[in-house]
């Protein structure tokens, strides 16, 4: 999210078939991924609300309306 920060007004945002990496995604707890969100949400209070979404959603949401 630091990235589009600096990159702003600019963004490009490239989807393929696959659509990002969630918590909801497995079965099982990603430590990686739970470390990620929680660095992430210390600048970043809002994620908190999004924590079932996929940082590639996070940063369509992130670059497009925040």
């Amino acid at each position: 999210l630091k990235e589009i920060d600096s990159c702003r007004p600019y963004l490009i945002g490239l989807l393929g078939k696959r659509y990002g990496w969630s918590k909801c995604s497995s079965g099982f707890e990603d430590r990686k991924l739970s470390e990620s969100f929680s660095q992430a949400m210390e600048e970043f209070p809002w994620i908190s609300g999004y924590q079932d979404r996929s940082i590639t959603e996070l940063e369509m949401l992130y670059g497009a309306l925040f």
